[in-house]
């Protein structure tokens, strides 16, 4: 079965600003900012390309040297649209647009695991709450990574580990003929100076992260093809309260709003 591209719900504060900037009329330059690229090897020139989620495939010869293949990034550059290089006839030719880069952050990648939904009842060790999985943001790339948006407090002194799961047994439930994949999401802290007393320190933050979920993505249109179906859901269930209560530890798991994707 041939990949499209899948649906993007919700892209608010990844929004794409565009700057034109108009010199002697030989030159029209773009600014194009926060986008998510996957770099590749491009096998005809030799060179290391970057798959844009929805704007296309770029090239900076930076990218030969700076970045490393097949890790994601969020990136703003700069493009000369009335360039000999960005002509119709070159980006046809070469398969992409020639532009400079100005700033990248790399998006650390992670995997999904098999885990049983009894993991849910248990705590890990410095596990840290989330108060939004998608911090209004998510995008699933054609290189098969989902990319997620998290916000959580967060010490000055911490890293963060984050985890992507299913069940095996219980990944799929199938109401009303539309079938519903249940993803967990979790954190633990990696403190690199403890002082995790002084909670007057912490602030919110937003951790980009893109999960190489490929393998389960094929599965996933594998069977759903085998059904007859174009569309599913996903949803992410997180931790976003843990107290407790007569000496019995309480947890609340919240769930997103389910995720459209669609296969065509």
């Amino acid at each position: 079965m041939k990949r499209k591209k899948y649906s993007l719900v919700l892209f608010a504060c990844l929004g794409l600003l565009l700057i034109n900037s108009c010199g002697n009329g030989e030159y029209e330059g773009k600014m194009v900012a926060n986008q998510i690229g996957v770099v590749v090897d491009d096998l005809a020139s030799g060179k290391q390309l970057m798959e844009l989620y929805g704007y296309g495939t770029i090239y900076d010869p930076r990218f030969d040297t700076e970045l490393r293949k097949d890790s994601c990034y969020l990136i703003n550059f700069n493009i000369d649209t009335l360039s000999s290089e960005n002509s119709p006839a070159s980006v046809d030719a070469n398969g992409y647009k020639t532009v400079r880069m100005l700033d990248v952050i790399p998006i650390d990648r992670g995997v999904i695991r098999e885990l049983p939904a009894s993991d849910t009842a248990l705590v890990y060790e410095n596990e840290q709450l989330i108060a939004n999985p998608i911090g209004a943001s998510y995008a699933y790339h054609d290189r098969g990574r989902l990319i997620l948006f998290t916000s959580y407090r967060k010490y000055p002194e911490q890293a963060s580990n984050w985890i992507l799961s299913y069940d095996p047994e219980n990944r799929m439930s199938d109401t009303n003929g539309k079938s519903l994949y249940t993803l967990y999401l979790r954190s633990t802290i990696e403190w690199l100076q403890k002082d995790p007393n002084d909670s007057t320190r912490t602030l919110t933050a937003v951790s980009p992260n893109a999960f190489d979920i490929k393998s389960f993505m094929d599965q996933i249109e594998t069977d759903e093809a085998a059904k007859g179906r174009s569309e599913f859901y996903f949803n992410i269930r997180y931790l976003s309260a843990a107290k407790v209560e007569n000496d019995t530890l309480r947890l609340t798991w919240s769930t997103t709003d389910s995720l459209l994707f669609r296969v065509k």
